[in-house]
């Protein structure tokens, strides 16, 4: 019984949990305000939801399943409506347009993923970015200038594409598929450049250069030889590690201006 409920009710990519909370828990520690938190947790309960959705538009799932994804459906669709409701009676709705972009882009996830294309490289990268547009949205409920929240936005890229670059190119080794990681190095070192620049005119903390290093080192690291075969499930919780000290750094950086 446990095992359908978890299947009906909790999205089965333990990857995709990192992508969610990580901006999330981000924006919230540097921005925290009622209505940021109650966002957080309706796009958390959104995500949930993309579980039934997906069962109850699968043919090939059985009618059982069904049955108790509809339950879940109407459940997490209710509670993201009470929390819609109360943020929207706070504030105006201007203040809510990152929010409905983003719902647009998981949408068009959605789509992708039912046509079978949730594995393309395009796809793989519209998710965390739908996210990352919550995580801003956050920020900007809490009155930051928009200077500051696109800066915002780039240190949260700088852990999300490096990372997804970085996490196909290891997957594809360890299956024994041919893959070369010149697009990460290419990405890295862009990221770094730009995190350097935002730093440098004082748009985010300099603590957030060290972040992207810490991110940069372990990726070279990682591809190197004797780590090249290591199982997907260590990957996994590495990567989930990293992502703590990559909130964690930057989080101090803002808080206390480093």
């Amino acid at each position: 019984m446990w095992s359908n409920i978890k299947k009906v009710s909790f999205p089965r990519e333990h990857g995709s949990w990192g992508f969610l909370l990580e901006p999330l828990t981000l924006s919230l520690l540097v921005a925290s305000s009622p209505n940021g938190l109650l966002l957080a947790l309706a796009t958390f309960v959104i995500f949930l939801n993309h579980q039934p959705v997906r069962i109850l538009l699968n043919e090939n799932d059985s009618k059982k399943i069904k049955s108790s994804a509809i339950v879940f459906f109407l459940i997490y669709f209710l509670v993201i409506g009470i929390l819609l409701i109360s943020i929207t009676r706070e504030t105006t709705l201007e203040l809510l347009i990152p929010f409905s972009i983003s719902i647009v882009i998981m949408f068009g996830y959605l789509v992708l993923e039912i046509k079978n294309y949730g594995r393309n490289l395009f796809a793989e990268f519209i998710a965390p970015v739908a996210i990352i547009f919550v995580a801003l949205n956050i920020v900007l409920l809490d009155g930051w200038e928009f200077e500051k929240i696109f800066a915002f936005g780039i240190v949260l890229l700088s852990r999300t594409i490096p990372t997804l670059l970085y996490v196909r190119t290891k997957v594809k080794i360890i299956k024994g598929q041919n893959s070369e990681s010149l697009w990460l190095r290419v990405t890295e070192l862009f990221f770094l450049i730009l995190i350097t620049i935002l730093a440098l005119i004082k748009l985010i903390p300099i603590l957030s250069i060290f972040a992207v290093l810490l991110l940069i080192s372990r990726s070279i690291v990682g591809l190197q030889p004797k780590n090249k075969m290591e199982k997907i499930k260590k990957l996994g919780m590495k990567e989930f590690g990293f992502g703590i000290l990559f909130v964690v750094i930057n989080a101090v950086g803002y808080l206390f201006n480093l």
